[in-house]
């Protein structure tokens, strides 16, 4: 059972992503990076999905939201995407992309294929 890391601060979100992964993976929630970074140096993360939210502020990068390297290999990411952006709008730091609305199927498939590659 591959490890998940969650990243994200949106309640719902969380909730529908922790349902629709929990029998196939072990799911991990962080709300904040430091959260992230610190289970990523605690415990071996397969994969990170991140939600990526556009506000008023400038485009947060990827990388500052999912920390992505452990002492000894690169966690890829799939970053969940807000509708109406594309994915160059992450300037090719995220490993896949899903964009919302999206299905328990579309998920599980852009994790099984980061697990496969990495």
């Amino acid at each position: 059972m591959a490890t998940v890391l969650f990243v994200g601060q949106e309640t719902h979100l969380r909730y529908v992503v922790v349902a629709m992964l929990r029998d196939m993976h072990r799911v991990i929630v962080a709300e904040t990076r430091e959260a992230a970074a610190q289970t990523i140096a605690e415990e071996p993360v397969d994969v990170v999905l991140c939600s990526v939210r556009f506000d008023d502020s400038p485009r947060r990068n990827l990388l500052d939201l999912a920390p992505r390297a452990t002492s000894d290999r690169r966690v890829p990411i799939v970053a969940l995407l807000e509708r109406g952006y594309h994915a160059s709008s992450l300037g090719g730091e995220a490993d896949h992309v899903v964009h919302s609305p999206f299905s328990s199927k579309q998920l599980r498939a852009a994790l099984q294929a980061q697990l496969a590659a990495s």
